[in-house]
Order: C-alpha cells, then sequence, then structure tokens
C-alpha cells in the first residue's frame, strides 16, 4: 500500500520521511500582517510627534526673537542717574555731622591670667595626686555578664560608694585600689531611686576623700572628672548646668551637669572642684535618655550625704514607697506559648509586703495597677513612686491559672 497517497496520519508516522518534510508547510500570513500593522502604527506616533517637536521650536524662537528685539530698561528710562560706585560719595560723607571724629577705639586688654579660679585652687597635677588614693575601681558580676565602675573611699574603715548600677543583682563585687591591691566587697545598702549604693571592704591603709559643698557651685566653675580604671584618669571641664531636675522613676532628681567627658567605666567616680574636693559623682543611668553629646550628669554631694549617711546607718532610704514586687518583662513568644496574659512575670516578693500577706506568690503575672497596664519594673517603679506610704492599689493579677483582683497597700522600703 502507498502510504504517500493515503491523507491519513497513522500514530507512528512522525510526519518526516526519508530526508525531508512529509507535512505540509505552514502558512505565516497572519504573523507577517500583524508585524505591518504594528510598524505603521508606530511609524504614524513617531511622524506625529516629530511634527509637534517642529511646532514648539517654531513657537520658542519666535519668543526669543520679541524678546532680544525689546531694549532692556535702564536708569534713563526712569530719569534716575545711574550711580558711580567707582567714585567717593563726598558730598554725603560732607552732609553728615563732621565735627566729631568717628573712629573705632581698642581698649587696653588685660594680660591672659593662669586656669585657677580663685585663691588656693590646685593644679590639674595637685588634684589628681590629691584623690587618686581614693579613687577605686569596681567590677561586678551578674547573670548578663560583668560591669565595670568606680567608687570613691568615704572612710578609712572600709566603706566605699558608688553607684547603685554597678550593685543590682551582683553575684561578685570587686574593689580594686589605684595601688593595685584588690578585695571582695559586701553591699551596705542601695538605693534605686538616686543611683547610690555604699560598699564596705575589710582592708586597711584606706585613704578617705575630701567631700566638698555643692551648693556652692556656680555655672562655668572649672572641675575634672576622675575615674578608677587603669589606676585612674583624669579629665577636665567646666559646669555646665546645676539644680537640673531630672524625672525618673516617678521622682524628680536633682543633677549637676558637667562637660568633663567620662565613660561607662567613671560611673560612681567623682566630679572634682578646682581646690581638689569632690562634689558630686558620675551617674550614667541617664546617659542616652536626656544627655545631649559632650554632657554628663552628676549626683551633687549635697545628696550623696543624704543618702550614703541613711544607708550606712540603716542600710535603706527612709521614705521610699514600695509594693515589695520585683520582676521581669514576659517576651510575647512566652506570651503565646504558655498561654499566659501579659504582664509582669513575679520573681521576688518581699516577705514584709501586702502582697505577700494576701498570698502572691513568685511565678504570678502582675496584669495592672489601678487598671494601668504593667509590662516591666519601670513601669511599676514608677507608678507606685508616685504614690505616699499607706495609699492602696487595685492589681489585676494572674494568680493559679486564673485572673484575680487584690488590694495592695504601699509600704515604706527598708531594703
Amino acid at each position: 500500500m502507498d502510504h504517500r497517497k493515503n491523507n491519513s496520519i497513522d500514530s507512528w508516522d512522525d510526519g518526516v520521511y526519508g530526508t525531508g518534510n512529509t507535512m505540509p508547510p505552514k502558512s505565516h500570513s497572519g504573523i507577517i500582517a500583524l508585524l505591518v500593522i504594528l510598524v505603521i502604527f508606530l511609524s504614524g506616533i513617531i511622524s506625529l510627534l516629530s511634527f509637534m517637536n517642529i511646532r514648539l521650536f517654531q513657537q520658542l524662537s519666535q519668543q526669543t526673537q520679541q524678546m532680544q528685539e525689546m531694549s532692556p530698561m535702564s536708569f534713563k528710562d526712569l530719569d534716575i542717574q545711574e550711580p558711580d560706585f567707582r567714585t567717593e560719595p563726598t558730598e554725603i560723607r560732607d552732609s553728615l555731622n563732621n565735627s566729631e571724629d568717628i573712629s573705632l577705639s581698642l581698649n587696653q586688654s588685660p594680660q591672659s591670667v593662669d586656669n585657677i579660679p580663685e585663691q588656693g585652687a590646685l593644679s590639674w597635677q595637685e588634684i589628681y595626686e590629691k584623690n587618686n588614693p581614693s579613687v577605686v575601681s569596681v567590677l561586678t558580676t551578674n547573670d548578663s555578664g560583668t560591669i565595670t565602675g568606680s567608687g570613691v573611699v568615704l572612710s578609712d574603715k572600709g566603706y566605699i560608694v558608688t553607684t547603685c548600677r554597678m550593685v543590682h543583682d551582683a553575684e561578685t563585687i570587686n574593689i580594686t585600689l589605684s595601688d593595685g591591691r584588690s578585695y571582695s566587697a559586701l553591699v551596705v545598702g542601695a538605693d534605686h531611686l538616686t543611683d547610690l549604693a555604699v560598699l564596705y571592704v575589710e582592708a586597711e591603709g584606706l585613704v578617705s576623700a575630701e567631700f566638698g559643698d555643692s551648693d556652692a557651685l556656680r555655672v562655668g566653675d572649672s572641675v575634672v572628672a576622675m575615674s578608677g580604671q587603669l589606676g585612674g584618669t583624669l579629665h577636665d571641664g567646666i559646669l555646665s548646668a546645676i539644680y537640673r531636675d531630672m524625672l525618673y522613676l516617678g521622682k524628680n532628681i536633682t543633677l549637676i551637669q558637667s562637660s568633663a567627658a567620662i565613660s561607662d567605666d567613671a560611673s560612681g567616680g567623682p566630679l572634682i572642684n578646682c581646690y581638689g574636693q569632690i562634689i558630686g559623682l558620675h551617674t550614667n543611668r541617664l546617659l542616652g535618655l536626656d544627655a545631649a553629646e559632650g554632657s554628663h550628669f552628676v549626683i551633687p554631694s549635697t545628696t550623696v550625704k543624704f543618702i550614703v549617711d541613711q544607708l550606712i546607718a540603716q542600710g535603706y532610704v527612709s521614705g521610699r514607697p514600695t509594693l515589695g514586687l520585683t520582676g521581669e518583662q514576659i517576651t510575647r513568644f512566652d506570651q503565646y506559648y504558655f498561654h499566659i496574659p501579659q504582664g509582669l512575670y513575679l520573681t521576688d516578693i518581699s516577705p514584709d509586703s501586702d502582697a505577700h500577706a494576701q498570698g502572691i506568690t513568685p511565678g504570678d503575672i502582675l496584669i495592672s495597677l489601678d487598671g494601668e497596664a504593667i509590662t516591666n519594673q519601670i513601669q511599676l517603679d514608677t507608678l507606685v513612686n508616685s504614690r505616699n506610704i499607706g495609699d492602696s492599689f487595685t492589681a489585676l493579677v494572674y494568680h493559679n491559672g486564673q485572673e484575680m483582683t487584690f488590694t495592695l497597700t504601699v509600704t515604706e522600703y527598708e531594703g
């Protein structure tokens, strides 16, 4: 049978026989027609744009020619005499009061003096030699790692003042003197509100620092800042501001602002006046919040005395309100994973607190106080510090798997 005469296509026939294609050629006339139409359309658009550009060019040329034919306005057209700035205006000068000679007078300036504001002031070298034995390095360790700072010797009996930040949640505290001796330290007392803490070391030969009265300071006074790191460092500056009120944890804290450069390891280090007296301690608690670049905050010596005396005498500062609650912020992951509400996860309950007396225990979650959501410790402390001892809060607490309401009384913090 001759398959070439058969119009049907068998399933095995791939359309190729021998060296030639047995299938009829395909027609491309439709594609060619479409391309021709597309070319004609594009040619029309290009022609239209070219015509518009020619018309626009003609209009711009006509406007330019008209502007060139117009002569610019001159002083003569306005009937005003054009001034000659090359000539000296003698007529104007003579019209003024020529009976007095007007000239700039230079008064004799006094010779510059040494940077010693008052008689009896010390040089930077003398200030360093006087205070370096009293400035110490502080190294603390906690769950997060290590923290370095500075401190000042209060007395030769072993008391040292530093910042509360240095001892918060500290597992170990190490003090290094300027002569290289190192001692373990114990916390005598700490006050979070003023960022001050007192430590105690069993050491001999301590050199107590001389403190001055910060109430006598003036803006512009020369000061130096010291750190206990690297055996003692010193930086000079001036007082930028005094009696700066900073809102912290719901209370106004009075601070001093200085331009003397410090770093994080100078927290707890002294600010010293030109007489070598310590007039404040550096706190980096507010750095990055209200501190401008090149400005540093200092706790005045009057505040240091008021707080330190109480910490040494009783281990705490009287009049501090508290609910006795300490906690950690709950992450969003923990909230959804454990199916717990957002709030402050309580890690410690003071045995003397009203919360402990009412059965609130570590592991509970403080959701709100008087309807205000509590998610971190700063929010809790700020709200509590806005109240007085004896006031009460309505607390919403997640306790034993359910939300419960408690009435908690504010008590005095006693360390």
